[in-house]
C-alpha cells in the first residue's frame, strides 16, 4: 500500500501481447560495408523558416543510395549570417557497398546536394 512506503513511487502496466502484435514481422538490416565511408560536414546558410527537416530530406534525395549517414550538428544565427538568415551544418557520410568512392565521386556527390538545396531553397554553402 502506498502509505506504508516512504518516497515518491510509481507503477505501470505493461501488455505484451499488444506489444508482440505491434511489432514488425520482418526484421530489416544493411549490411555493413567492408570499405570506409567518406564523411565530411557542409554548412549551408538559408532563410530563417526553411525547416531542417526539408534540408534534410533534399540532402537524401539529392545524394541518393551512397548516402550512409545524415545528420544536423549545429545552428548558428549571428551577424555574419545576417538578418533573417541561419547557418545549419550537417554531417554527411557517402560509401558503396563494392568499393572505396574516389575523391571526384565524393566531390560529386556535394555538389549535387549543393545544387539541390540552392534550387529549392536558395541555400549557400558557407566556407
Amino acid at each position: 500500500h502506498p502509505a506504508l512506503l516512504e518516497g515518491m513511487w510509481g507503477a505501470f502496466e505493461l501488455d505484451l501481447d499488444a506489444l508482440v502484435a505491434a511489432a514488425p514481422e520482418a526484421v530489416e538490416f544493411e549490411e555493413l560495408s567492408p570499405y570506409p565511408e567518406v564523411r565530411q560536414d557542409l554548412a549551408f546558410v538559408v532563410d530563417e523558416d526553411v525547416p531542417a527537416a526539408a534540408l534534410l530530406e533534399a540532402i537524401r534525395k539529392a545524394a541518393g543510395p551512397e548516402l550512409r549517414s545524415l545528420a544536423v550538428f549545429d545552428e548558428y544565427r549571428g551577424e555574419q549570417i545576417g538578418e533573417g538568415k541561419r547557418s545549419l551544418a550537417f554531417r554527411v557520410a557517402f560509401g558503396s557497398q563494392e568499393r572505396t568512392l574516389t575523391d571526384e565521386e565524393a566531390g560529386e556527390l556535394r555538389g549535387r546536394i549543393v545544387a539541390a538545396l540552392a534550387d529549392r531553397f536558395g541555400a549557400v554553402l558557407r566556407a
